[in-house]
């Protein structure tokens, strides 16, 4: 599950989120930056290098993993 919240409450919410049953190793995971016009989601690599996530490709249906 990802939940996207207000900075300022993150904390918060994530230990109410580790508390429930199976979700221990929650964590945040990303955060929103300004800058530019055009909108990239990058993800961390296991090594701390970047990687670009390109868009949804075909139907637009929810990424449920």
């Amino acid at each position: 599950m990802i939940l996207v919240v207000d900075k300022n409450e993150s904390k918060n919410i994530l230990k109410e989120v580790a508390q429930c049953e199976g979700c221990e190793d929650s964590a945040i995971i990303g955060s929103f930056v300004k800058g530019g016009i055009q909108s990239i989601v990058f993800m961390e690599t296991l090594i701390g290098g970047k990687r670009i996530i390109g868009p949804l490709e075909g139907n637009m249906l929810p990424r449920i993993c």
